[in-house]
């Protein structure tokens, strides 16, 4: 009995151990994770270290306006994309470029193979006008609507 309770505690503590290191190595847990719009590629791509880059379209092309290396922002952006991510817009809702809609803005993440240089693959991007509602997530093919909590964000970083 009392060796039953102390292969039981070992694997308690194996598992746990697991969980933590897990979630300080890779942005989703492999059994929470669900693969979709937002996420097509496998868990395992979506890992620490990462960065997110805010750019903003100016006359001269693409510029970095911000780049924030917190954890909970990247899981937050994630999170509110895929609540919406079942409700797919029309492109021309999203393309209907007048001066209301604003500038054009791309969010990319990053995980860094480098943290000094800040390089590394793209492992999810998506655009979207400053002043629209809706996320270009899959190149011009997947649209979703940008919650009012995500675009609270999004204004900050402008």
């Amino acid at each position: 009995m009392r060796r039953r309770i102390g292969i039981t505690a070992i694997l308690i503590v194996v598992l746990i151990f697991s969980f933590i290191l897990i979630n300080q190595k890779f942005i989703f847990n492999p059994i929470l994770f669900e693969q979709d719009k937002i996420t097509s590629n496998d868990w395992s791509i979506y890992k620490y270290p990462a960065q997110i880059e805010y750019f903003s379209f100016e006359d001269n092309g693409w510029t970095i306006t911000s780049i924030v290396n917190d954890n909970k922002e990247i899981h937050f952006i994630l999170k509110e994309l895929k609540k919406n991510k079942e409700t797919i817009l029309s492109q021309s809702g999203f393309y209907k470029r007048n001066k209301e809609m604003g500038k054009e803005k791309r969010v990319v993440i990053r995980h860094l193979t480098s943290e000094k240089e800040g390089e590394g693959p793209i492992i999810f991007q998506f655009s979207y006008y400053e002043n629209g509602n809706a996320a270009d997530v899959g190149n011009g093919v997947d649209f979703v609507p940008i919650s009012d909590e995500l675009k609270g964000l999004l204004e900050k970083n402008k």
